[in-house]
């Protein structure tokens, strides 16, 4: 391991001795260690390891030399904790490095353009396009026609810096634009000659598509609507056209940022399989072993587990794993005709026209039921409708709508989901589906496939979702681990996060300095910092951890003092006893011998 070389590759100074055109100045030493130090700090991805690399040879194999030193460039950057110098590299080293040493997780590359092709050779041979930031160093016009060259254009993290032929001419800084062009032109911004801010100049934010450069993509992807679908086509050379939301967004995105796309989508391609021999199928072996030349694929739900192998993007869209019931039935009650009047009125109407069954009804008795039979003939068009009501309108049955209801009801029986096979077969090959039968599946798999086969009106809903989930999956899109691609499909929920951010900094710089929410952050900031950098040993830092150590050993020395005097002072009670002892000893032997005698 070089971990404990680190100190001495901080501080050790390697003169080279220079032997071509290119001559940095003072000022121009400073600029680029600066630059430097902002890569340093924007580099996030595991362990850095800086390289200087001063190409001026044909031969690979040849050591480079040069008369500044890589300390030169470095006069701050020793407070790097986790950054490993290195003076000069060569040849095949940095892929020597990297496959030996597995902490080395990506390098930074400070480049001198002296030899323009042997510099895209060694690149193309140690560099990692996906993981590396390269910092290129040259002159006008040698730098911007060298980030034209095919390898250079495919670099991820990558930014220039000219050298002027005069000190009183400014330097010039080449970015990557927003949107790049299949030529590879940078975005050329002057650089001041004093107090030069390059977090300023050189935004940290996410830039959304960035890396696409006139790229042709290889995706793999599964029939899954509504996410994937195929539809009829005369006009496509096979007769078939894909649509879907997810496809919809890689045809809207490569006419707008200049992309072309292949998808690889036959009917039956799994979406992620693990055989039993502990390969990978479907879409997830698609991307797993590179050597099919996929780039990504059309949609992946990010499923724990599958992010070990594959890099996911923002999520686009979200599969709910549901169940479905079709609509209840409504059954006649056969307590309808009963039903429009109350139980008062029924005895009232029955007992008029028993009334009116009798023999010598008084005069008054029959004009009352008169008046009683109008107010019956007036209200028995209201009771035609009412019965017309409850007999089109009939009592509504219950059917589950949680998982809770479906799990206490025997009645109703499950099928499960694989991947929507179970239920699309349900629905397209089943003429009247089973009353008691729920599909259980993902909510717009099951929702295309009903649709398909059960939609009589466009306006119905040919069946009842439950109102809970089981199990929600992102879905989104995946690429092969460590793409260049994944940042320039996951720019949307960064870029907002990333302006409340600004927002926020913005409120806390007009915060009053001695507000204690202020002070908080300005303390959580600092502890924060202070986990990258190292700092001399504060004895204020380990104040009552150093205080309890002393109270500790002073405590010891006391009780070991205490512990010594009792023994001395034992010791010496002990031997006074023992001489008092001995004439009582002596006169008890005598006694014990004259009375042997007599």
């Amino acid at each position: 391991m070089l971990a404990p070389l680190v100190p001495f590759l901080l501080f050790l100074t390697f003169p080279i001795v220079q032997t071509t055109s290119l001559s940095i100045p003072k000022n121009g030493i400073g600029i680029i260690s600066k630059l430097l130090q902002n890569q340093v700090s924007v580099h996030t991805y595991g362990l850095k390891t800086v390289w200087l690399y001063i190409g001026n040879d044909r031969n690979l194999n040849t050591p480079s030399k040069a008369s500044y030193s890589m300390k030169e460039f470095l006069p701050a950057l020793i407070q790097e904790s986790d950054c490993f110098l290195f003076p000069v590299i060569m040849g095949n080293f940095g892929k020597e490095i990297r496959s030996k040493h597995r902490n080395f997780h990506s390098f930074i590359f400070l480049a001198v353009l002296n030899a323009p092709q042997e510099m895209e050779e060694f690149i193309q041979t140690n560099g990692n396009n996906r993981r590396d930031r390269f910092i290129f160093i040259g002159t006008e016009p040698k730098l911007p026609q060298f980030f034209r060259r095919n390898v250079i254009k495919g670099l991820k993290d990558k930014v220039g810096l000219t050298i002027p032929p005069r000190l009183t001419l400014p330097h010039h800084l080449l970015l990557d634009p927003l949107i790049h062009s299949p030529t590879g032109e940078m975005v050329n911004i002057p650089v001041p000659l004093k107090d030069v801010d390059f977090s300023q100049i050189i935004k940290i934010g996410p830039l959304m598509c960035r890396n696409f450069r006139g790229r042709h993509l290889k995706i793999t992807g599964s029939l899954l609507p509504t996410w994937l679908y195929r539809v009829s086509d005369p006009e496509s050379p096979q007769g078939l056209q894909h649509d879907g939301s997810n496809y919809r967004i890689f045809v809207e995105a490569a006419a707008k940022f200049n992309f072309t796309f292949d998808l690889d989508a036959p009917p039956g391609k799994e979406y992620a399989m693990r055989y039993p021999n502990g390969t990978w199928g479907g879409q997830t072996g698609d991307l797993f072993y590179t050597e099919r030349g996929y780039t990504n694929s059309i949609y992946l739900g990010q499923i724990y587990g599958l992010n070990v192998i594959v890099d996911y993007a923002s999520t686009i869209d979200p599969a709910h794993l549901m169940f479905f019931s079709g609509h209840a039935k409504m059954e006649s009650n056969s307590e309808s005709f009963l039903l429009p009047y109350q139980r008062d009125v029924w005895i009232g109407v029955i007992g008029v026209y028993f009334a009116i069954t009798l023999s010598k009804v008084p005069l008054s008795v029959r004009g009352i039921v008169g008046l009683w039979l109008i107010l019956t003939i007036v209200t028995g068009t209201g009771y035609r409708c009412n019965l017309a009501s409850f007999l089109s309108v009939p009592k509504i049955l219950s059917v589950p709508r949680t998982f809770a209801e479906l799990h206490a009801d025997p009645e109703y029986q499950i099928i499960l989901n694989n991947v929507g096979v179970p239920e699309v077969l349900f629905f397209q090959e089943n003429e009247n589906p089973e009353d008691d039968l729920h599909p259980l599946g993902w909510n717009k798999i099951v929702r295309s496939a009903a649709y398909g086969a059960l939609t009589i009106n466009t306006r119905l809903e040919p069946f009842m979702a439950s109102t809970d989930v089981a199990m929600l999956v992102p879905m989104s899109v995946a690429f092969v681990k460590d793409s260049i691609l994944v940042d320039a499909f996951m720019p949307w929920t960064a870029e907002a996060l990333f302006h409340f951010k600004l927002k926020g900094k913005a409120n806390v710089a007009n915060m009053n300095k001695t507000d204690h929410l202020y002070k908080a952050l300005k303390g959580f900031e600092n502890s924060i910092a202070s986990l990258s950098s190292l700092k001399p040993f504060d004895l204020g830092n380990v104040k009552i951890p150093f205080v309890a150590l002393i109270f500790g050993l002073f405590v010891s020395f006391l009780a070991f003092l205490a512990e010594l005097s009792y023994s001395r002072w034992s010791k010496r009670i002990k031997k006074a006893k023992g001489i008092a002892n001995v004439p009582a000893k002596k006169e008890e032997a005598v006694r014990i011998f004259v009375e042997s005698q007599l």
